[in-house]
């Protein structure tokens, strides 16, 4: 009886489970020789089948078949992620929103589209579905036309007319508007927008120089309305002028302090012996102050401006002169001009041959900036074939085309370039030739590291390395580090001028610590403000993504990230270049639209870098005109020309220096001295000092 009902019960409901198995049938489609919409293995009407099948038909751009594959596969696992177990140990990445989205974007269904990008995007950040989430929104708003108003945006902090006394600060502020804000620039420097909003918060970090600083901010929404805005601040790094003109002994513990004190940023306060006289008296302020001093003790006089700077005089008793105090505030230096008289010395051509040695080039001194552009040297590595990982497709192309390119388009030499492939590769290699090509280097040299190949992020301590030809699997200490690389070229004792670290691999991201500074090539004087910046210290990091897998094969034989780094070197024709820009104005956009992967560019955290730029030149040399910074602004201090023969001179006498307005007998402390005045000779100045230091 009970086999009878079991019998039945198969008979009723099996239809009913079967029938609520969804059987899509589409079959592949031939186009342009290709055939679109098949699987690797059969096809079993399981999630990831649908997405394979789906992937297939948009790889054909048949995007309602790949519609209709992409929404089953939804219906049968919802979820995009990394690494999604599929049977047994198989896992594949899956992403069917993101991919549906796209799919939709094609099809002009862009409200639709960006829903499920939006899906896809709260399950798990992918570079791609931030460029189609942001490209379906532009659409969407252009096609209902729907943005009427341009971005609004606020500074935060500095406040506008703000006085400040930094060398650098943070920019705070928020861009806003209701179709999404996609770019903010303070300064005509990006900050980094990865997907749109609606609410921008951001950060930038920019240079302030004495006086007025016009910090310029632009907004752009994805339609492309722009809003630019100015804000003013004010930035005085010089501490009070403070004019002791008498100390008065009026009777016993009594004295009477007369003065003067000025500063354009106005006076916060003026104290003495740590008691405050005068407070907000504007720009200037006469002292006229009784007080006790008890016996031996001295007197102590500041002056604070807006801004924070502070002159700082300690002064004894009448008869005994000024003393200058160890105190520091913030790093500036104070000076009394009686005690400390400026002493000048003005040399001539005649008085040159008299003394018997050359004076018109100065003595050397230890400097930041270098005579010529160095020694440039590259270490450049590309592995395919692994010991134990997936073999590659392109990596050793990518390598030889960067050694080709440097070499025969940037004066690299032969011998200066290091090329490791494959087998060369391997752990004790790598890390002896960082070492190696790391301690070679002088003070003027510069360094280019390549890396092509496998990268992985240690699950122990979340750093991320490069795999060498014989690294393991499993096995992290087979592995070249990246905190062993950037421990290298962190150290003081890697004394080269400027490195640069690339690195196509997955994971590259990890590298990085902290943002680029940039030269905008729009600037006038671009040439010659990179040569400067290229004469400073600097320690780069360029990498192909960020922390998340990165695609091997792209175009010619070659990565997405290298071939767009290689044509932009083959097809730059400026005579000289710094390789971010080359990477913010080229690279970066190609990359992140046709390889939906976004590059990074960054720095070592370490006192050797100067924020200096890697410049590269055509050929390897300077274009007729340009000089390095050092000594163009040497050369100009030397307006008259200098004859080698000095017989052709009659010259009996010394050169005349006037110093303009200055009182010798008055006390004057304050951070710095602003002195005017000329210096002339018959048969020119050759060379003129100011306190033994060249002016």
């Amino acid at each position: 009886m009970k086999k009878r009902y079991c019998i039945i019960f198969c008979i009723l409901f099996f239809p009913v489970f079967f029938a609520c198995k969804t059987d899509i049938k589409q079959e592949p489609v031939k186009k342009d020789g290709m055939v679109y919409g098949i699987t690797k293995g059969a096809f079993r009407h399981n999630w990831w089948n649908y997405y394979e099948r789906g992937v297939s038909f948009a790889d054909g751009r048949l995007w309602p078949q790949a519609e209709a594959d992409f929404r089953e596969a939804v219906s049968l696992w919802d979820t995009d992620e990394r690494r999604a177990r599929t049977y047994g140990m198989h896992f594949i990445d899956y992403f069917p929103h993101r991919e549906l989205g796209t799919a939709l974007f094609y099809q002009d269904r862009f409200e639709e589209a960006a829903k499920e990008l939006e899906k896809s995007l709260s399950f798990v950040k992918t570079a791609k579905a931030e460029l189609y989430l942001d490209r379906a929104r532009k659409a969407y708003i252009e096609q209902k036309r729907l943005d009427k108003t341009p971005p609004g945006i606020t500074i935060e902090y500095p406040g506008k007319n703000a006085v400040l006394n930094d060398f650098k600060i943070i920019v705070k502020g928020r861009a806003s508007d209701d179709t999404f804000v996609k770019e903010v620039l303070v300064n005509n420097k990006a900050f980094q927008i990865d997907l749109s909003g609606q609410v921008i918060d951001f950060k930038q970090e920019i240079s302030l120089s004495p006086g007025k600083n016009d910090i310029m901010l632009e907004a752009r929404d994805l339609t492309g309305k722009i809003t630019k805005t100015t804000h003013t601040i004010m930035c005085d790094r010089a501490g009070p002028i403070l004019n002791i003109d008498d100390i008065l002994h009026s009777s016993g513990s009594e004295y009477i302090l007369k003065g003067y004190a000025y500063d354009d940023s106005q006076i916060r306060n003026i104290t003495v012996n740590k008691k405050i006289i005068s407070e907000n008296p504007g720009s200037e302020v006469l002292i006229d102050y009784s007080f006790q001093l008890a016996s031996n003790e001295k007197i102590e006089i500041t002056a604070l401006d807006a801004a924070g700077n502070q002159t700082r005089a300690v002064l004894s008793p009448p008869k005994n002169q000024p003393e200058i105090s160890a105190y520091k505030n913030k790093e500036s230096y104070y000076a009394s001009l009686v005690s400390d008289a400026l002493y000048y010395a003005g040399m001539d051509k005649n008085q040159a041959e008299q003394r018997g040695r050359a004076i018109a080039a100065p003595p050397p001194v230890k400097s930041r900036y270098c005579e010529s552009l160095g020694e440039y040297y590259a270490l450049i590595t590309g592995i395919n074939e692994y010991e134990q990982w997936p073999v590659l497709k392109t990596a050793v192309n990518d390598a030889m085309g960067m050694k080709d390119v440097l070499v025969r388009r940037y004066g690299f030499k032969e011998e200066n370039v290091v090329l490791r492939i494959n087998e060369q590769a391997d752990w004790n290699t790598m890390l002896n030739d960082l070492r190696q090509m790391a301690g070679r280097l002088t003070e003027c040299d510069n360094l280019l590291i390549y890396f092509a190949g496998h990268g992985k992020v240690d699950p122990l301590t979340n750093g991320g390395s490069w795999i060498p030809v014989n690294g393991s699997l499993n096995n992290a200490t087979t592995w070249v580090s990246n905190s062993a690389i950037t421990e290298i070229f962190s150290s003081e004792g890697v004394i080269g001028k400027n490195i640069v670290i690339i690195a196509d691999s997955c994971y590259s991201g990890t590298l990085l610590r902290e943002g680029s500074t940039t030269v905008s090539d729009t600037e006038e004087d671009y040439q010659t403000r990179l040569l400067e910046l290229g004469s400073k210290k600097s320690r780069q990091i360029i990498t192909s993504g960020g922390n998340e897998p990165v695609a091997d094969s792209g175009m010619d034989n070659h990565s997405i990230f290298a071939y767009y780094l290689l044509r932009s070197l083959e097809e730059n024709q400026r005579p000289i270049i710094d390789i971010e820009n080359l990477m913010l104005s080229y690279v970066w956009k190609y990359v992140t639209e046709k390889g939906g992967q976004r590059p990074n560019i960054g720095r070592l955290k370490t006192p050797m870098d100067d924020y200096g730029q890697f410049v590269l030149a055509l050929g390897g040399i300077l274009p007729e005109g340009l000089e390095i910074p050092s000594f163009s602004r040497m050369r100009r201090t030397h307006e008259t020309p200098v004859s080698s023969n000095y017989s052709d001179y009659i010259d009996k006498n010394p050169p005349k220096i006037e110093v303009k307005k200055w009182i010798p007998k008055k006390t004057v402390f304050q951070d710095k001295a602003y002195l005017e005045g000329k210096a002339e000779d018959e048969t020119g100045i050759q060379i003129l000092l100011l306190t033994g230091i060249i002016s």
